[in-house]
């Protein structure tokens, strides 16, 4: 049988034109609030996520562009400044680089970053959209009663109030409910202070800008259920819309964030989390504008927007946002795609400052690789419930998948490959049951971890688990050399194409892995003679002979050792929420 393929090796260059055609998916993660540090449990969420599934895209041959921003004129800054005594601009702009810093470490900076407090088009474009709303009269004026501390003589609201969520009876700040996900008045929280003085407020009342919500519920629910959304997503939505919506504050009394642009309203400021639709907009528009532009990206029925969060943020990402949007144009192209994640624990625990309880993502970016640790956080990622980090884990999961599995092996196959072949790839030879089984099982590897990336199917955790049996079924397949060792002409060409099927596997354990881990996957690429690191096959395609493989036994992983990570790690205190 004749079977070696001249090209099996090679992954198809995209076309020369790709950087100049209309981008077809844009991919949002949460804009960070720079209040503190990145720790592991917000790379672990959107952030990580954003940025594999947009490496994914471009190896599909998709022009996909990532974007995320600083939420620098959120109250948890204020929160953070009054604490420390210091200007919140001095605090958002520290933090904000700090977070910049820490994404281009975990190599996955978005293709565009945004900052509110330093880009004069940013707060035009903001100031626009809302002055639009109240022209069209889709914002209305209403006196109401709120919490307000006699203490501090401040308004509280969101960051600046604690209590009990009325809904599941967990602790809850104003605004909504980080457990249950569901929202709240303010008033209503039970047992409600002021974080400052810890007293309890009084109701005051107060004028302030809304959008009446229950106006937008049946197109919010037509669109809600046009779209793929996971099981705790659906059910938070068809909650929140069967109680009905409320009417939504758009403007706060407040001594931080963008000024209010209505007569009357001067002193006081929008609402960050409304703040983030139109910053959305100007961020699609800005990225676009080398593109073909805003309206072209809208009006193409292919192009599709991808939302990454957590689903503490579930709310405002399923409904204020998407009301905001139709309230404004109904031109606008909203999310096709939402991907939330859990809360992701350290030690059983919530990240927490109060409790030195977090992991800087910073800190433990000095101690192992970031593969190494974006390949851990996508193997634990919280996808559906609520998983977790440990030091030990860390550590054993990492020297057993990377060190004891996947290193061994390549080490293995180096050394056979440079001892009876001379570095090169042999031809194919004799097919076994054995061979035809596992070129099979590479197809349905391959299929399966497709899905896997896919928007509507997206888990990590997945990629993972496949990558883990592509390793077990290959070394059961390498064992095959101790029996056919002899001379005979045709144990050797079994052997020849256990060795072929062995780099073909390599290659697609590079392939699939190379999102995750794009630095290991570069040199996997260069020593097995792959050409361009952006390539995805539909269908298995062999190694082909002749293909030299170079310094493949360096393409491994060193053990980690649980001395490294010094106590101090455990309690550093740089972030809260």
């Amino acid at each position: 049988m004749w079977w070696a393929f001249s090209k099996g090796a090679v992954i198809f260059k995209r076309d020369d034109s790709f950087n100049n055609s209309p981008v077809k998916r844009l991919i949002f993660s949460p804009p960070p609030t720079p209040n503190g540090d990145l720790h592991l449990g917000h790379i672990s969420g959107p952030y990580l996520a954003a940025d594999i599934l947009k490496r994914h895209l471009l190896q599909k041959g998709e022009n996909a562009l990532y974007i995320t921003g600083s939420d620098e004129n959120q109250s948890y800054v204020e929160l953070k400044a009054r604490q420390m005594q210091i200007s919140p601009k001095v605090i958002a702009n520290q933090f904000s680089e700090s977070i910049q810093s820490v994404l281009k470490q975990y190599n996955s900076a978005p293709d565009f970053f945004y900052r509110p407090l330093y880009d004069k088009e940013y707060t035009k474009y903001v100031i626009d959209f809302f002055k639009k709303l109240f022209s069209s009269s889709a914002l209305k004026t209403k006196i109401s009663k709120q919490p307000y501390c006699e203490e501090c003589n401040l308004w509280l609201f969101e960051a600046h109030m604690s209590g009990i969520c009325p809904h599941c009876t967990s602790p809850c700040g104003g605004g909504s409910c980080e457990t249950c996900g569901l929202p709240n008045d303010c008033i209503g929280l039970i047992n409600s202070f002021c974080k400052y003085c810890k007293t309890k407020p009084v109701l005051k009342e107060t004028k302030q800008i809304y959008l009446p919500l229950q106006s937008y519920s049946k197109q919010l629910k037509k669109y809600l259920e046009s779209i793929n959304l996971s099981p705790r997503l659906r059910g938070l939505v068809r909650d929140v819309l069967d109680k009905g919506l409320p009417d939504l504050p758009i403007t706060h009394n407040a001594h931080w964030g963008l000024a209010a642009p209505f007569d009357g309203f001067e002193n006081q400021k929008l609402c960050s989390w409304c703040e983030m639709a139109p910053g959305y907009l100007f961020a699609l528009h800005k990225i676009t504008s080398k593109n073909n532009g805003l309206r072209n990206f809208m009006n193409d029925p292919k192009a599709k927007i991808t939302l990454f969060f957590g689903f503490d943020n579930a709310y405002f990402y399923t409904i204020i946002m998407p009301a905001l949007f139709l309230a404004y144009n109904h031109s606008v192209k909203l999310p096709t795609e939402m991907i939330y994640n859990e809360f992701y624990l350290f030690d059983n625990l919530k990240f927490s400052k109060s409790r030195s309880h977090v992991v800087l993502a910073k800190d433990i970016v000095k101690k192992a690789s970031s593969d190494v640790i974006r390949y851990y956080l996508s193997a634990t990622r919280p996808e559906f419930e609520r998983t977790q980090f440990s030091y030990s884990h860390f550590i054993e999961l990492i020297n057993v998948d990377l060190i004891d599995g996947l290193s061994s092996w390549i080490c293995d196959l180096s050394s056979r490959i440079t001892l009876d072949f001379d570095g090169v790839c042999p031809d194919g030879g004799e097919w076994t049951v054995e061979h035809e089984e596992f070129i099979r099982y590479l197809q349905r590897f391959l299929q399966e971890a497709t899905q896997a990336y896919e928007p509507k199917f997206f888990s990590l955790a997945n990629i993972v688990s496949l990558l883990r049996e592509l390793l077990v079924r290959t070394k059961k397949l390498s064992l095959s050399r101790k029996y056919l060792s002899n001379n005979n002409s045709i144990n050797k060409l079994e052997y020849q194409t256990s060795l072929v099927l062995e780099l073909t596997s390599l290659k697609y354990y590079a392939i699939v892995c190379s999102p995750i881990m794009p630095e290991f996957s570069e040199k996997l690429f260069k020593a097995l003679g792959i050409s361009m690191r952006f390539g995805w096959d539909r269908n298995v395609r062999l190694m082909a002979k002749g293909t030299k493989i170079k310094n493949l036994s360096n393409c491994i992983f060193t053990p980690i050792n649980i001395d490294v990570f010094e106590l101090s790690d455990k309690k550093d205190t740089q972030y809260e929420k």
